[in-house]
């Protein structure tokens, strides 16, 4: 197959190249999917246990299924608790990604308009193990912690009658709504499966027309720095911690989905100042405020949510803030754009007309926007 995609082909057979490189995609998955649930029935599936990043691990996967969802017109935001989550984890990483997949999977394709949200977040628990080390043993109080991962969509739902069986192996739910779509409906068993072979939990509400969320809990190990000392490829920060010069800055959100302000407000957590509103009134309205009271400018990075019906009233908005500014080279704008090519464009052009603004397009991770901070050079 990629010797042909090679070759000079025509539109025509470039065309068929696709549905037959696509058709064997989907049966390659298909074969894999009776695979891995065979393997699982038959108790044949070995989790591997290594230490990894966790966000660093699950950040491919969001990206993937972020560029599925923006091909739909569906944002999907990523909310990370992330003062609660450590940065190193030992756990397996391939089958938890396999998990998360195939749910991202199914809310990219069982909804058509709204949004999706990933909330990643941690469980603390102890556990009594007992370990044999020379010919003693012993028992110790161990530290382990169960990721809780959240998955909530505007999906078509789920009949109520179905949801008792959408774990099973082949099972398509409402097939009347489900009869346009591929694959073989192994993926939530396989979720189910591995999921509780790690000895965590998955669960499902839902309603017709209305959405799904899909929940579950992955148990994974936490390190100490000591057990992190000997393996020099990971960095000594043994949680997710931004920049000191990040820290000190003062933040100003402008968007008007509530779900994505949220997300990058629990990014920004350990920063000094972060102030979030849904319209452009109320953070000129903070600005002012804060000038009349200290008779200094409030924020030093200012994000704002750009979209195409917004155009006009971004610009009057960055205007009024670079008036009330005494320097206005001191304020970097960051457009928070949905990757389409219509809002692409447009912030573009934006930054062509105003200096020191920037662009950061969704879904964001942390990665993503402490890459952002660098590249602004704050």
């Amino acid at each position: 197959m990629p010797s042909l995609e090679g070759t000079t082909l025509n539109n025509e057979q470039k065309d068929m190249l696709n549905i037959i490189s696509n058709a064997a995609d989907t049966v390659l998955s298909i074969v894999n999917d009776v695979l891995n649930v065979a393997k699982l029935e038959a108790k044949k599936i070995i989790l591997i246990n290594r230490t990894f990043d966790l966000l660093n691990s699950l950040e491919s996967t969001i990206i993937i299924f972020g560029k599925k969802a923006a091909a739909k017109n569906i944002e999907l935001i990523v909310n990370c608790e992330i003062d609660m989550l450590p940065r190193y984890v030992k756990s397996d990483p391939e089958r938890l990604n396999q998990v998360l997949t195939h749910l991202l999977s199914n809310s990219v394709k069982f909804t058509n308009e709204g949004e999706i949200v990933l909330t990643i977040s941690m469980q603390t628990r102890e556990v009594i193990e007992e370990n044999n080390e020379e010919n003693l043993s012993y028992v110790q109080m161990v530290k382990k912690e169960k990721l809780l991962i959240q998955l909530c969509d505007t999906g078509i739902g789920i009949n109520p009658e179905y949801l008792k069986h959408v774990w099973e192996s082949f099972s398509q739910g409402d097939m009347s709504m489900t009869k346009n779509q591929d694959g073989a409906g192994l993926g939530l068993s396989i979720c189910k499966n591995l999921v509780e072979f790690n000895g965590g939990e998955i669960k499902v509400e839902s309603q017709l027309g209305k959405g799904s969320k899909f929940s579950f809990t992955w148990n994974v190990e936490i390190l100490a720095m000591a057990s992190l000392s000997t393996e020099t490829q990971f960095n000594k920060q043994t949680s997710y911690v931004l920049p000191h010069t990040i820290r000190k800055k003062r933040i100003l959100i402008i968007h008007s989905a509530e779900n994505l302000r949220n997300s990058i407000l629990n990014y920004l957590k350990s920063v000094e100042k972060v102030d979030t509103f849904d319209t452009f009134e109320k953070g000129i309205k903070s600005v002012k405020t804060f000038k009349e009271l200290y008779d200094q400018f409030t924020y030093d990075i200012v994000f704002i949510g750009l979209y195409e019906n917004n155009k006009e009233e971004t610009i009057n908005f960055i205007l009024e803030l670079k008036k009330l500014l005494i320097d206005s080279k001191n304020l970097a704008i960051v457009f928070i754009v949905f990757p389409s090519n219509e809002r692409i464009i447009l912030a573009s052009e934006l930054m062509e007309k105003f200096l020191g603004t920037f662009v950061v397009y969704t879904p964001i991770t942390l990665n993503k926007l402490i890459n952002q901070f660098i590249y602004m050079q704050i």
